[in-house]
């Protein structure tokens, strides 16, 4: 299968991309693909441009619809954010769930995340009433005609995996160590346990905190630099 990017350049996010390029060594997967905007450091990986309009809902869907038209691309794929990290070897690519969709609405307290995500999230459960929310930071599959007919029956796409894995009754499991989620937020949640997770994703603050970034080193070390390296030049 191949792997997806869905990527805009701004502030860190070129350190972000950078440690998920090279976390893929740990990924099964073909070719890499970035959708959007492409970085001078990165090699070896076929960029498809894309250009925003105004709709905020219509430029997530047109980026969907590159991806599923272009023929190149694997009919399964994986849809991969820079600001998720294969920390350990993965063999299969799961579908996580973290809560019931109405757990999910329940914890949801930013006022930026209500207005939009909030929003989503509720449609979906309106749709598919005591169902799960698969909205982890975590890698996704899907299958190109599987999700060109999520798209067309649906209009809200904020909650794109729980629309497509409760649609198609796509069976799931649950994080290890007891974890909802691979999001840091804060530098409370660094801590060494993380390491075990297969992922961990970066939110926009803790992107800022060494020590972070120094806890990825330490899974780095495992990997080659060669195999680490593979899509980024010297």
């Amino acid at each position: 299968m191949d792997v997806v990017y869905v990527f805009r350049n701004g502030k860190r996010k070129s350190i972000e991309l950078r440690y998920s390029l090279m976390f893929l060594a740990n990924l099964p997967h073909d070719r890499v693909f970035i959708i959007w905007d492409l970085p001078p450091f990165v090699k070896d990986v076929i960029h498809i441009p894309f250009k925003d309009w105004i709709n905020r809902i219509q430029n997530v869907k047109n980026k969907y619809k590159l991806i599923i038209e272009n023929e190149d691309i694997s009919d399964d794929f994986i849809l991969m954010h820079d600001d998720i990290y294969a920390i350990n070897q993965i063999q299969e690519i799961k579908p996580y769930i973290r809560w019931t969709l109405q757990d999910h609405l329940d914890i949801i307290e930013n006022s930026f995340w209500r207005n939009w995500y909030y929003k989503h999230i509720e449609l979906v459960k309106d749709r598919f009433h005591k169902w799960f929310s698969y909205e982890t930071h975590t890698p996704a599959v899907f299958n190109k005609q599987k999700f060109w007919y999520i798209l067309d029956k649906y209009e809200w796409l904020w909650a794109t995996k729980s629309l497509y894995y409760n649609h198609y009754w796509i069976e799931w499991v649950r994080l290890p160590e007891d974890r909802q989620d691979c999001k840091i937020y804060n530098q409370q949640n660094i801590t060494k346990q993380m390491l075990k997770l297969p992922y961990i994703s970066s939110d926009d603050a803790i992107v800022w905190n060494d020590k972070f970034w120094e806890l990825l080193d330490i899974k780095l070390m495992n990997i080659s630099k060669a195999r680490r390296m593979k899509y980024l030049v010297y």
